[in-house]
């Protein structure tokens, strides 16, 4: 019985040892996929908060910001010059202060642009960062405005649900007018197509047959544009 015992004893150490590599390997399994999803995780929040500024800088459709073939600016402006004078000489008063401040901010910093194809909304304050939003009409739902007989603000909707806002703009009902029939045209395929997919890279060519143009942007008739 005590030969057998001391026979035994060894394959019972090894049983324990062999045990012990398994737990041990996987416990380090389980460590490794714990890791490994962690850092996918922490992958992927990071391409979706990339994905979301880039939403917000560029629009919907990725669209260069040098012309692409066949576009042709239709008009290029700054909010109000009305809106400015009043909102200075309502300064002084104090509660009128901030929105003063605001309104010499956008008539100073603030640009706008529609062409034949897109909407550019383009803010550069010295201090601060610089965003440039460029719509396509295929993107837009709808534009509404809200003002007075002499400038207004411009509210667009676009597919997602986002909002992009022109303020203090004049000649806003016929700009309002421009960019639903340039989405309704869109719409009926009688402009280059820039759907997501076959949109454009500011690095690569645009959808539809319009490529970015290599020689720059071409400007000349847009107001600080």
């Amino acid at each position: 019985g005590a030969l057998a015992a001391r026979r035994a004893a060894p394959r019972a150490a090894q049983e324990e040892d062999d045990d012990f590599e398994a737990r041990l390997a996987a416990i380090s399994a389980k460590t490794g996929s714990k890791r490994n999803l962690k850092e996918a995780r922490k992958q992927a929040q990071k391409e979706a908060q990339e994905a979301m500024q880039g939403a917000k800088a560029r629009g919907l459709t990725e669209l260069p910001e040098e012309d692409m073939e066949g576009e042709e600016e239709y008009a290029a402006f700054r909010p109000s010059v009305g809106d400015l004078i009043s909102n200075v000489a309502l300064g002084a008063t104090i509660l009128w202060l901030p929105l003063s401040l605001a309104s010499i901010g956008r008539f100073t910093w603030v640009r706008y642009r529609l062409t034949n194809k897109r909407l550019t909304v383009r803010s550069e304050p010295p201090v601060g960062e610089k965003e440039r939003t460029d719509v396509a009409f295929e993107d837009v739902t709808d534009c509404i405005t809200v003002g007075n007989l002499l400038w207004g603000d411009l509210l667009v909707t676009l597919k997602n649900g986002d909002k992009v806002e022109l303020r203090s703009v004049d000649n806003f009902v016929e700009f309002k007018k421009y960019i639903l029939k340039k989405a309704e045209e869109a719409k009926a395929g009688k402009v280059d197509a820039l759907a997501p997919g076959a949109g454009s890279s500011s690095k690569g060519s645009s959808s539809g047959g319009a490529k970015a143009v290599s020689t720059g942007p071409s400007r000349t008739k847009g107001k600080g544009f």
